[in-house]
């Protein structure tokens, strides 16, 4: 969904900083300055499924979690050289 929406994504997200918690620090939140505005900007009303939200069955200590499989993804990208940089 990021790929097609906003190609890149990845090589603007700082992974020094990167927090799920955080809604200006999250991938969204370092895409789009909010994650909420990122949300109105792709059209999701529940980020739970595309992990930028806790889903209906996690609770806060799931926050770090879902930002190392972030971290996991964008560095996987990175080390493949699909999206290289950082912001």
């Amino acid at each position: 969904m990021l790929d097609e929406a906003v190609p890149g994504w990845d090589s603007r997200v700082d992974l020094a900083y990167l927090d799920a918690e955080d809604p200006r620090e999250c991938v969204l939140g370092q895409i789009f300055d909010h994650s909420e505005v990122g949300m109105k900007m792709l059209g999701l009303g529940d980020a739970g499924p595309y992990g930028f939200e806790l889903s209906a069955d996690e609770d806060d200590s799931s926050w770090p979690t879902i930002t190392a499989a972030w971290t996991a993804l964008i560095q996987s990208r990175r080390t493949d050289g699909k999206q290289p940089g950082s912001r």
